[in-house]
């Protein structure tokens, strides 16, 4: 008698030298690109959703569980003062050349052709945000043409709590035996208990950071998990369509934060592992503009609102600003985030002996 055969497990499929989670985090950019283009369109209406998803909400849902995934398998193989430094590098660098780039060339084009600019405003815009934490959205009256007039760049609200889950997660497994998956579940499961308790109005918690943080850390914990268990979850077809149907069927009943954080983890890593790559063929294979797209999407929006594009219809404005948006995005991977990553592995001995010290 022969015994059954085994599935593959998800950990053991996933290669993390090999796989195509860079197209599918540039395709969530891209998302949210498409979701921000019907409201600065004015069309905020129309844009497609399913229940209480739409396709830029879905897509920083599926971020922070893939981050979630990467970020807990970079920890447990750095010590915490690499990892925090690496962590830095990925987020901050291109973050502050964005916003000197938006508050001083996007804005004042804004400015020249409108009006509103101010060098106070600018500055205070580059140095408020500075920390992540968004304090000034606007940039003086340079978007009294948009139908958004208060936001230069919308989705940087999110990079604060990102960071503050790499914080946690960092933290959270400098501890041996928090390292267990047993800890990792458990915080999964607090979590996802607290934004239920929220959701369906058993307790409040006020808006701002802490509000926010609940409404995503379920998904990046999903992502912790599901690297945690990799070597037990099985890469099963039929496991990633009852994912998907408890994906939409969460949506339609508009419970997504609480029902469907595990579900959209394991098909984002099922997908990673299974496609293949596409962008991760450019160059050296590192190739990766998602995070460009993601903080330079919406600021290029705002350009092409001023210059009209909205009147040519929604494709066109969809098209348009996904297209304009690669070059920036392509500039900030060439000359800002891939130099700044070759740091990492820089010690402070090394840096030590580059100073001839």
């Amino acid at each position: 008698m022969t015994g059954t055969r085994r599935l593959p497990a998800l950990g053991e499929q996933f290669n993390p030298h090999s796989n195509s989670l860079n197209s599918l985090r540039l395709l969530f950019a891209i998302s949210v690109i498409f979701a921000h283009s019907y409201k600065l369109a004015g069309l905020p209406g129309m844009m497609p959703r399913l229940g209480d998803l739409d396709p830029g909400h879905f897509a920083v849902l599926a971020f922070f569980a893939a981050s979630g995934y990467l970020i807990t398998h970079s920890r447990e193989r750095n010590s915490l003062m690499r990892f925090g430094w690496a962590r830095f590098l990925r987020i901050y660098p291109a973050f502050w050349v964005c916003l000197i780039v938006t508050a001083f060339l996007f804005a004042g084009i804004a400015g020249a052709v409108g009006g509103g600019w101010s060098l106070t405003s600018a500055l205070s815009y580059v140095v408020l945000n500075s920390t992540l934490h968004m304090r000034q959205y606007g940039i003086g009256n340079t978007l009294a043409f948009s139908p958004d007039p208060t936001h230069w760049d919308s989705p940087l609200w999110t990079l604060e709590l990102e960071f503050g889950c790499y914080v946690m997660i960092g933290l959270f497994l400098t501890i041996k035996q928090f390292r267990r998956v047993r800890w990792v579940l458990g915080l999964f499961v607090l979590s996802t208990a607290a934004i239920a308790l929220q959701q369906f109005e058993i307790t409040h918690i006020p808006g701002g950071f802490i509000h926010n943080l609940l409404g995503l850390l379920p998904f990046f914990l999903a992502g912790a998990v599901t690297y945690k268990c990799g070597n037990v979850i099985p890469m099963s077809p039929i496991l990633f369509a009852l994912s998907f149907l408890i994906i939409v069927g969460a949506a339609l009943a508009h419970c997504s934060a609480v029902v469907s954080p595990l579900a959209i983890s394991y098909c984002v890593l099922y997908l990673a592992a299974t496609l293949p790559p596409m962008i991760e063929r450019i160059g050296d294979g590192s190739f990766d503009i998602s995070y460009g797209v993601y903080i330079y999407g919406f600021p290029m929006q705002q350009l092409l609102v001023l210059g009209g594009l909205p009147h040519l219809g929604i494709g066109a404005m969809i098209a348009g600003s996904t297209a304009l948006t690669i070059i920036p995005a392509s500039v900030s991977w060439l000359v800002i985030e891939k130099p700044c990553l070759r740091l990492k592995n820089l010690s402070f001995a090394n840096w030590r002996r580059l100073r001839g010290g």
